[in-house]
This record gives C-alpha cells, structure tokens and sequence, in this order.
C-alpha cells in the first residue's frame, strides 16, 4: 500500500497562528504536528513578513 501525504494549504492569518499565540493557535498547531507538507502561496508570504514587521514596530 502506497504511503499518504498529507498537505494542507493555508492563508496568512493561520501562518500566523503558528508563530504568534491568539485564539485558534493551540488547534492550529495540532494541524501542522499531523501533515507532512504545508502549502503557502508567495503571495501570502510577502502578507506575512508585512504582519511580523507590523507587530514588531509595535512591542
């Protein structure tokens, strides 16, 4: 039998549940300890990296 790979595809505000603790992030982190691959969009990257300067500036 063939292994399954499991993938997800995820938007910015999930991404940055994983690294910033907020509501949903304890969910979100059981997510990513279950698949083997995590899909972002480039786009969503560039989102990202704007919300982590964001919240830089701010603490």
């Amino acid at each position: 039998m063939k292994d399954i790979l499991m993938r997800i595809f995820i938007d910015t505000s999930s991404l940055v549940k994983r690294y910033i603790v907020e509501q949903g992030s304890e969910e979100l982190i059981k997510v990513f300890s279950s698949v083997e691959e995590v899909i972002i969009a480039p786009r969503n990257l560039l989102h990202l990296i704007k919300d982590f300067l964001k919240l830089q500036k701010t603490a």
